[in-house]
């Protein structure tokens, strides 16, 4: 399981492993997308423009039981967020945290 902090406002996505060491609280008024092995239609936010830059911080809640594959879906929402990469660099935008 996986929860990403993908902060628009600072530009960076923060991916913690464990549920309990991301150091942020999610509040009322972020946009809280879920996906897992046998529900990813919260995905089809991103690209119908439902869930995008206008949200400050965004929490992608995964647990699809494969980090390699949950870093991918965090590469894929990057792209879709910044297809130009001008909101996140491709190099530096995606940390890793516990």
């Amino acid at each position: 399981m996986a929860t990403v902090r993908i902060d628009i406002e600072n530009k960076r996505i923060l991916i913690h492993r464990k549920p309990d060491c991301t150091g942020y609280e999610i509040n009322p008024e972020d946009c809280v997308v879920n996906l897992s092995r046998t529900d990813t239609s919260e995905l089809s936010k991103f690209g119908t423009g439902e869930v995008g830059p206008d949200n400050k911080v965004i929490w992608l809640k995964m647990d699809f039981e494969d980090p390699f594959f949950e870093h991918s879906v965090v590469e894929y929402v990057r792209e879709l967020l910044s297809p130009d990469h001008e909101v996140f660099h491709r190099t530096r935008a995606i940390g890793w945290h516990c």
